[in-house]
C-alpha cells in the first residue's frame, strides 16, 4: 500500500492524509484546501509538462496565425477587387439617365417638323423609334440593376468577412511571440519531437529538449548514409555475381569485376568517412 502524507490543516489543525497520486486534499473540518508539497522529480514532471502544454498551443497558434494572415489577406484583396467590380457594373444607364429621354424627345420633335408630306405618318414613326428606345432603356435598365445588386451584395458579404478576421488576426498576432522557438525547430518535426519529450519526462527544459532533438537529426542522417553504403555493397555484389556468370577465363570480365570490386570500397570507404565526421560533429 503507498504510503500516505500527512498535512496539518493550516486553517483548524486537524490532520489530513494525502494520496501520492493527489496533489492536494479538501479538509472535511473547515473546507480549506492544503496542496501537497512535491518532490523534485514530481516538480520537474509537472514542469515539463506545463512546457509540452505551452510548445502545443504556440504550434496551435503558429498555424492558426498563418491561416488567419491568408484569409486575411485574400479577402482584403478580394474586397478591392469587388469595389471596382460594382463600379464598373454601374455604367450608362445610371451615369446618364437623361440620355434617353433626350432621344426620345429628339424622335418625337422630327417626327412632328419632318418635311414629308404626310407629316402624321412620320409623327407616328418618331413615336414608334421613341416607344423602341423607351422599352430598350427600361430593360437594359433592369439588367444593370440586377448586375449593380448582385456586385453590392458580393461586396457587402465580403467586407463582413473582413471586419469578422481582422480583430481576430492582429489580437492573436500581438499575443503571439514567435521567438519562444528559434526559426530553425518552428516546423511540425520539431516541435512534434520535443512536446513527446516533455509528455515522456526524457527533457526538463527547452534547450535541452532542442539539442536532443539536433542529436536525434543526427542520428537519421548516419542511419540514411548507412542505409545507403549498404545498398552499394549490395549493388556492387549483383554486379560481381553477374560477372561471375560469364566465362572465368575472360580476362575483359575479370578487369570488370576487380573495377567494380574498387569502386565499391572506394564509395564505401567515402561514405564511411562522412559517418564517422558525423559522429564526431555529436
Amino acid at each position: 500500500m503507498a504510503e500516505l502524507f500527512e498535512y496539518k490543516c493550516p486553517s483548524c489543525g486537524a490532520l489530513l492524509k494525502i494520496r501520492p497520486e493527489e496533489s492536494f486534499v479538501k479538509c472535511s473540518y473547515c473546507g480549506t484546501i492544503v496542496e501537497r508539497e512535491l518532490d523534485e522529480d514530481e516538480k520537474a514532471n509537472a514542469s515539463a509538462k506545463k512546457l509540452a502544454a505551452k510548445l502545443e498551443k504556440y504550434k496551435n497558434d503558429m498555424y492558426e496565425l498563418e491561416r488567419l494572415k491568408d484569409r486575411f489577406l485574400s479577402t482584403g484583396v478580394r474586397v478591392k477587387e469587388l469595389e471596382k467590380d460594382s463600379v464598373r457594373q454601374t455604367k450608362f444607364m445610371h451615369e446618364c439617365p437623361l440620355v434617353v429621354p433626350i432621344i426620345i424627345m429628339t424622335l418625337v420633335v422630327i417626327g412632328l417638323i419632318g418635311t414629308n408630306e404626310d407629316k402624321g405618318a412620320t409623327f407616328l414613326g418618331g413615336l414608334v423609334l421613341a416607344g423602341g428606345v423607351y422599352i430598350w432603356s427600361m430593360v437594359g435598365k433592369h439588367k444593370e440593376d440586377v448586375r449593380v445588386n448582385e456586385a453590392s451584395e458580393k461586396l457587402s458579404l465580403a467586407r463582413k468577412e473582413l471586419e469578422e478576421v481582422q480583430p481576430q488576426y492582429e489580437k492573436l498576432k500581438a499575443s503571439f511571440d514567435p521567438d519562444v522557438v528559434p526559426i530553425q525547430y518552428r516546423n511540425d518535426k520539431a516541435l512534434d519531437y520535443v512536446i513527446t519529450l516533455f509528455r515522456t519526462g526524457q527533457a526538463s527544459n527547452i534547450g535541452d529538449a532542442f539539442r536532443r532533438y539536433d542529436e536525434h537529426l543526427h542520428y537519421e542522417k548516419m542511419e540514411a548514409m548507412q542505409q545507403q553504403q549498404i545498398d552499394l555493397q549490395k549493388q556492387q555484389l549483383r554486379k560481381m555475381d553477374q560477372m561471375s556468370s560469364n566465362d572465368p577465363n575472360d580476362l575483359g570480365s575479370a578487369a570488370l569485376k576487380a573495377g567494380a570490386a574498387v569502386v565499391g570500397v572506394v564509395a564505401a570507404t567515402k561514405i564511411g568517412k562522412e559517418i564517422l565526421k558525423n559522429l564526431k560533429d555529436l
